[in-house]
């Protein structure tokens, strides 16, 4: 009986000593794996920055041909890619505690920053005939100089280039605004480590819509573009942005915390200049691009609440993705309609703010862009009332429709030739163009709005006003 104590009790200490050395094997590995986790952490900027996001927009969507597709010699191919590696060397610049070049995210290494005065670059001079909107604001800009390689990687000649950014500061506040990280903004322009040639997509300026010369980069995943911008359009963001970042920042917030407001969200202005004198300097601003929805965009409207030859042409109409203009949407009866009169209102509130801080800005001739889509109803389930891509679309369910649209073109300060077109060709011609000075520019695109643009379910429709020659023939028949 003793025997079998003793023998009980030495297996129960075997047991204990067994179970303390198996505790203390998981402290030391939960201390292992506490130092393995802030470790990650450390790391975790330069492995995100590397994994894209799955774009959410739909593939009937895109647009633009891949800049892979140009010919070799083309001066498009040769920006895309520049451009490219610049926003990588400005990244690389503001995170240089991510060790990028381990994981394959490394910018050439004859990239050099340093700050530099991008209006002798490009030679620009303030025009002495657009009015003040705002006064100047004080850019830095930073600059990554980038020297001509014998032997490259790349299949695309790279002569040596500057690539400039400017008022960053700025933009990088108009980002937080609107719900957009630094990483998920670099990332989408990102160029991929097995790639020897830019994969942004291309729109040249024969393919954009209406009158439009400039060109387009549309990032990989399409939810972000490059313009390109004159001279005038670079000068105007320039005395803007100060104003406009202020303006971001106020406006009351959406559903998911990103600034309301229907402008268009400008998120960096770059230039670039080359050594070869054949490629011309560029300037390109970044934009989000709003038609980057997951519901296929079958019709686009363009309305400056104009009626004066406000029909798309016929060779407007023959394109693959044709816009259509104010007569088009009135002969087309369409409505964006809200589920309540309280949502209608605050859409209407923040176009009457927004077009506002336009017309104090003297600028006109923007528009309303809004693309349509018409819903499946035999896959009704397939749809979601929702804001998609951060915040970057503003849909609405309709009846049978969704309706994406924003605030587009509002670089075109009221200056002299537009103050000649509005005299020369509207009032002397007794016709109502679309050039107008900047209140009854913004009073009209309101009235257009009211009058035809926006409802909600059970709205009822307004009563006629009769005319004077109506009530003067009910008068003389009331006298006869």
């Amino acid at each position: 009986m003793i025997m079998n104590r003793n023998l009980d009790q030495e297996e129960a200490n075997k047991s204990f000593r067994k179970n303390q050395k198996l505790k203390g094997a998981g402290n030391r590995a939960r201390k292992n794996w506490k130092k393995a986790a802030k470790r990650a952490r450390k790391s975790v900027i330069a492995k995100n920055f590397l994994k894209k996001e799955k774009a959410s927009v739909n593939e009937k969507n895109k647009i633009g041909k891949g800049a892979a597709e140009l010919d070799a010699d083309d001066e498009l191919k040769i920006i895309a890619l520049s451009m490219q590696r610049g926003l990588r060397a400005f990244y690389k610049a503001d995170n240089k505690e991510v060790d990028l070049a381990s994981s394959g995210f490394n910018p050439m290494q004859s990239a050099v920053l340093k700050k530099s005065n991008v209006d002798k670059i490009l030679g620009s001079e303030q025009p002495g005939n657009l009015p003040s909107t705002g006064g100047p604001t004080r850019i830095d800009p930073d600059s990554a100089d980038f020297e001509a390689a014998e032997s490259s990687k790349y299949k695309v000649a790279q002569p040596a280039f500057t690539c400039t950014r400017v008022g960053d500061h700025f933009f990088k506040d108009v980002r937080k605004a609107f719900n957009i990280s630094e990483d998920h903004y670099h990332s989408s322009f990102a160029l991929d480590q097995n790639l020897d040639e830019s994969n942004m997509y291309v729109v040249s300026s024969k393919d954009a819509s209406g009158k439009s010369v400039s060109f387009f980069f549309l990032s990989p995943n399409q939810q972000y573009f490059l313009k390109s911008c004159t001279i005038n359009d670079y000068n105007c963001v320039k005395r803007l942005l100060r104003k406009y970042t202020h303006y971001v920042k106020g406006c009351k917030k959406n559903k998911d915390g990103a600034s309301a407001t229907l402008l268009p969200r400008y998120l960096g202005l770059y230039t670039l200049s080359f050594a070869d004198p054949k490629i011309p300097s560029v300037v390109l601003i970044a934009m989000s691009n709003f038609f980057a929805g997951r519901y296929h965009i079958q019709t686009r409207y363009d309305l400056k609440g104009s009626m004066y030859k406000r029909h798309a042409s016929e060779k407007e109409k023959q394109k693959k993705s044709p816009v259509y203009k104010d007569l088009d949407w009135i002969d087309h009866k369409r409505k964006v309609i809200f589920s309540s009169e309280q949502e209608m209102n605050e859409v209407r509130e923040q176009l009457r703010l927004d077009t506002k801080f336009l017309r104090e800005r003297h600028l006109i001739d923007y528009s309303l862009l809004i693309g349509v889509h018409e819903i499946d109803k035999q896959n009704i389930e397939y749809y979601t009332d929702v804001t998609e891509n951060d915040g970057v679309v503003f849909n609405r369910n309709g009846d049978d429709f969704i309706y994406y649209y924003g605030i587009v073109d509002v670089l075109t300060p009221y200056g002299g030739k537009k103050r000649a077109e509005t005299v020369f060709l509207g009032n002397m011609l007794l016709r109502e163009i679309s050039c107008q000075p900047p209140k009854p520019y913004q009073k009209r695109f309101m009235k257009f709005c009211d009058d035809h643009l926006i409802s909600y379910v059970g709205m009822k429709p307004p009563e006629k006003k009769k005319g004077w020659l109506k009530k003067k023939y009910k008068i003389k028949r009331w006298l006869i």
